[in-house]
């Protein structure tokens, strides 16, 4: 039984495997073990032949390194699966403080989490090098998989256990979410990493990517902002070698992130069209909002969500998207534009408000009847 993200996953391994084979997956997959009972069932096997008799297990492969790996893939992907709408899935990997604070390192596949991992949990309790589960209140969910290594007298990446890397045991206490940090690992970085804030504006665009299941949330971008404001907003760290990071992760924890935290966002309303289409009495095109997943507004700027995309209005953007709290026509959105931010120092007000209404209607915020 393995403990995924919070999600029970019972592993039942088919008498196609060795024991010894059996023995080895159960080493691997030692630092996430459990007990109770399975939320998931996942079977597993080694199909050395073709035309065997009976059905395939759910994961399978004709060699024991290829199915440690499938096997892994899909404990992963089941766990996913099973919190989706419940957290908030960072594709991030985490470590903890001995008093349970965890940082989250959130990065694309190939932006060295699993690098970063081997080196900074050593230092402080591994959580996982591939997912980090948040709940509302700020409580982490681990998953303390096997990472995908190369070892020794090799050239292909095995999947190893965190007690073999020499990765430190969860700690005994609470975790929760203390630091979110976004990775920017360059070949030419500095020596000595670099942390620098991230506006709550930026560091969006750059965590939904690297959300599961997001949409499926409740209020997702307000569930995002709160969590930052409860770690102090985000940073992001510039570094060229993993092995310079474990100093740093002290300085990750802010003491009292309400004095550090300056997102200042405010949720914005969208649900209801309550006035009647101001149309100006033109004949011809209506705009309208295309209503959002969830809306914020920080720094002048407003955040939208749309399915899995994220989309920011800056400039006259916002006061298009508040213009159109009613259908209206481009001769009206025009006049509400110049009365709320005046006139343009230079060109045409019709031709600047024109265009920007382009480029909403082209990211598909809003809409034309």
């Amino acid at each position: 039984m393995l403990d995924a993200i919070g999600v029970s996953v019972g592993v039942t391994l088919d008498d196609s495997l060795t024991s010894r084979e059996q023995q080895a997956l159960c080493e691997i997959w030692s630092g996430a073990v459990r007990e109770g009972s399975a939320d998931v069932e996942i079977s597993a096997g080694v199909v050395r032949e073709s035309g065997g008799a009976g059905p395939l297990p759910d994961v399978f492969a004709s060699d024991f390194r290829d199915l440690a790996s499938k096997l892994s893939s899909r404990v992963t992907l089941a766990a996913i699966e099973s919190q989706r709408g419940r957290l908030l899935m960072l594709h991030a990997c985490g470590v903890a403080s001995p008093d349970g604070t965890v940082v989250a390192f959130v990065g694309p596949s190939g932006r060295g989490k699993t690098t970063l991992a081997s080196s900074v949990a050593r230092a402080w309790s591994y959580i996982s090098d591939e997912t980090v589960g948040i709940a509302a209140a700020g409580v982490v969910h681990p998953y303390r998989k096997p990472l995908s290594v190369i070892v020794a007298d090799s050239d292909t990446k095995s999947q190893v256990s965190p007690d073999d890397l020499g990765l430190l045991p969860l700690p005994d206490a609470t975790l929760e979410i203390g630091a979110i940090v976004l990775l920017d690992r360059q070949p030419d970085g500095p020596d000595e990493p670099q942390l620098s804030p991230v506006r709550l504006v930026d560091a969006l665009v750059e965590l939904i990517p690297e959300m599961s299941y997001l949409p499926l949330l409740e209020r997702p971008l307000q569930t995002i902002a709160t969590i930052v404001d409860r770690v102090g907003g985000v940073r992001r760290l510039n570094y060229r070698e993993a092995g310079t990071v474990p100093p740093l992760l002290e300085s990750l924890i802010v003491e009292d992130p309400a004095d550090e935290s300056a997102s200042g966002w405010a949720v914005i309303p969208f649900h209801s069209l309550e006035q009647p289409d101001d149309r100006r009495g033109a004949v011809g095109t209506v705009y309208r909002r295309r209503v959002p997943l969830d809306a914020i507004a920080s720094d002048g700027a407003y955040v939208l969500l749309h399915d899995n995309q994220v989309r920011v209005l800056d400039g006259i953007g916002p006061f298009i998207w508040d213009a159109l709290a009613t259908g209206r026509s481009l001769p009206s959105i025009v006049d509400y534009v110049v009365e709320h931010v005046g006139s343009p120092a230079s060109g045409d007000a019709t031709e600047l408000v024109s265009a920007a209404v382009g480029q909403l209607l082209e990211a598909e915020v809003i809409l034309k009847e």
